[in-house]
């Protein structure tokens, strides 16, 4: 690398003149200084990209056209890394000259597997992602990274929807593609709790419902898991009742997936498609360790979920496979108060006088997520937002400065009417007992509150379950690792083969 300045100019090289924005002595620079690289092998057509600078862009473009292609010890090339840095504005640049070369370009991916298109849409460019999408087409859209994953399972996961319906347009299958951890799109807009994102991709796209993965795990599982109660209310409505009992290979049905994450309205809804006199003995179903639901709601402290499977008929003596009660392991975690409320349960006074009801203003469960069921080109069937319902309803419209629609799905409520979206914000549930013991519950919200910055969206990973020693779930994966592999069969097609003897008698038991 040169460490004389050439004569007249103040920069020593040229990554020095790039980063100053000296285009003057960047062009007064003879090729090879153009098109020296640094220790991680980048260009200054690479810093150019990075930092925007687009009359350094021009000159180097102009005088050493081939550096466009040169690859940095990430596998980048300046277009990669200008998209990933957020320089939309150089893109056009980089990519102009002949289309065969410009495509090679554009379908360089980095170490990871990343292209430029699957960049774009991670960061929410959706001008540069619908420009790419239309310059490059399907070649570009199926191009998956090192895990397989489209850009559309990215769009999924951060509920961009307006990308999801024009990406799906460019091949049939795009939506059932499943990634090294045999995740679907659908996968993602679950885990997230965007069921806009969900309805486009199962209705539209004619992703597959019933898709699950090596592991045993469904979309409802993973609803359940993640607390997203309108998602499992939308799929439930849509699956055959026994779905709630389908199991995982490690023997979890959806009931104890809602009550390890501790959604008191899942679990309502859950329980609601199941017989009240059938409610006990569905309860006391276990997974490979033995736990039942309470016990899992008991790992993690949550008190409201106890206190509903309790009401519910959950009995709370059953042991699991180790010898303990729900009771032993909030003891042993310290629980203190769902540890006092277990022993209390056990005594039929406190029995008698702990029967729970969710409720919003006299509704039960379904009837109160029924006000907010969330869609596209749906306004006809949805319930307006009113006074009483205390349901705000701004209007939300974003428009791009290329003229799309930003509709991104944000866990929030949108009622889609022609051109416009309204948004509107769930209900808060309320738990109460018949001592007039009252709490709230917001695992049905599909939004933290818009106004308090400070909210951050947690999602279940592995990490939450490490350590516990629960077979239903120490081998889940994260966002991005989620175990949905899986031929795309039918309840009745595999689960039960692959059920035991004693949860096949379960089934014809209770369906």
């Amino acid at each position: 690398m040169s460490v004389i300045a050439t004569h007249g100019t103040c920069c020593i090289n040229a990554f020095r003149a790039v980063r100053s924005g000296h285009v003057r002595c960047l062009a007064a620079m003879n090729n090879d200084q153009l098109q020296e690289r640094d220790i991680y092998q980048q260009t200054p057509l690479h810093i150019a990209a990075k930092l925007g600078q687009l009359g350094a862009i021009d000159v180097l473009m102009r005088r050493v056209p081939h550096t466009a292609d040169a690859i940095s010890l990430c596998g980048e090339n300046p277009s990669l890394l200008a998209v990933g840095e957020g320089q939309s504005k150089c893109i056009e640049r980089l990519l102009s000259g002949n289309l065969k070369t410009v495509s090679m370009r554009a379908m360089q991916r980095d170490m990871n597997g990343t292209s430029i298109l699957m960049a774009a849409v991670a960061r929410e460019d959706n001008d540069t992602a619908l420009w790419l999408l239309r310059t490059f087409g399907k070649p570009l859209a199926m191009l998956p990274n090192s895990c397989r994953m489209l850009p559309l399972h990215v769009a999924a996961s951060t509920g961009n929807i307006e990308f999801i319906r024009i990406a799906t347009k460019y091949d049939s299958q795009m939506a059932n593609h499943r990634d090294i951890f045999g995740c679907t799109p659908a996968l993602y807009a679950v885990q997230g709790g965007y069921l806009t994102c969900l309805r486009y991709l199962v209705e539209k796209a004619k992703s597959d419902i019933n898709a699950v993965s090596d592991k045993g795990q469904s979309l409802l599982h993973v609803a359940c898991l993640s607390g997203h109660a309108h998602i499992v209310r939308w799929i439930m409505q849509r699956c055959v009742p026994n779905a709630i009992l389908w199991p995982t290979k490690d023997g979890a049905n959806a009931i104890h997936c809602a009550a390890y994450s501790g959604s008191v309205v899942a679990l309502g809804v859950l329980l609601e498609a199941i017989r009240r006199k059938k409610r006990r003995a569905v309860l006391a179903i276990r997974d490979s360790l033995g736990n039942t639901p309470l016990h899992l709601a008991a790992v993690n402290n949550h008190v409201d979920a106890a206190h509903f499977l309790l009401a519910k008929g959950a009995n709370p003596v059953l042991m699991n496979a180790a010898g303990q009660t729900a009771e032993d392991i909030s003891r042993m975690k310290s629980h203190i108060q769902l540890a006092r409320l277990l022993r209390l349960w056990k005594d039929k006074r406190h029995r008698q006088n702990g029967r729970m009801t969710i409720t919003s203003k006299g509704e039960s469960v379904l009837g109160t997520l029924a006000r907010y069921s969330s869609g596209y080109e749906s306004a006809l069937s949805q319930t307006l937002a009113t006074e009483s319902s205390r349901i705000a309803s701004p209007l939300l419209h974003r428009q791009l400065s290329s003229g799309h629609s930003s509709c991104r799905d944000e866990r929030v409520l949108r009622i889609y009417s022609g051109e416009e979206y309204r948004e509107t914000r769930p209900l808060s549930l309320i738990a109460t007992d018949e001592d007039g013991r009252i709490y709230s519950n917001l695992s049905c919200q599909t939004d933290p509150d818009p106004l308090d910055h400070n909210i951050r969206f947690q999602v279940v990973g592995l990490d939450s379950w490490r350590g516990e020693g629960l077979s239903a779930f120490k081998q889940t994966d994260k966002v991005e690792n989620c175990g949905y592999r899986g031929r795309s069969v039918s309840f009745d097609e595999k689960h039960i083969g692959m059920a035991t003897s004693h949860q096949q008698q379960q089934f014809a038991h209770f369906t």
